[in-house]
């Protein structure tokens, strides 16, 4: 109920359903093997950023593998294995859990396939963004 709003004492029966399901808050459910995780509110999203760090070289990053029960370590290793590239897992400042992934080299597009693909989220839940300032085009 918002402020100012009194309970209804009486409702029909066919606004009940309606009624209980504004006051029910929003959860998913992740399940990967036999773990299990309950989330509050909007679904996560994983987010694949390509940054550009000193002169040429550049790095792939990945957050938010936690919310879906992939293991950072796990990941990294496969990144590693699958790229023939460095990849290392960092903690993210002022977070506690929060770990990223990064990957020595542009591998966008191949992160986000083996997320896809092999560990299974969602198209939609991916985020692919580019700070590297590559101009398109040439």
């Amino acid at each position: 109920l918002k402020r100012g709003e009194v309970w209804p004492t009486v409702i029909e029966k066919a606004e009940l359903g309606d009624a209980l399901t504004k006051r029910l808050a929003v959860h998913h459910l992740i399940v990967r093997g036999t773990q299990r995780s309950v989330i509050k509110g909007a679904w996560p999203s994983m987010e694949v950023v390509t940054e550009k760090r000193q002169g040429s070289k550049r790095v792939t990053r990945i957050l938010g593998c936690e919310a879906f029960l992939v293991p950072p370590p796990a990941l990294s290793s496969d990144l590693q294995r699958l790229f023939a590239s460095a990849a290392s897992v960092q903690d993210l400042p002022g977070k506690t859990k929060a770990q990223e992934v990064v990957l020595q080299g542009d591998h966008a597009p191949g992160v986000i396939k083996l997320l896809l693909e092999e560990y299974g989220i969602p198209k939609h839940l991916v985020k692919k963004s580019d700070l590297s300032g590559k101009s398109k085009g040439k």
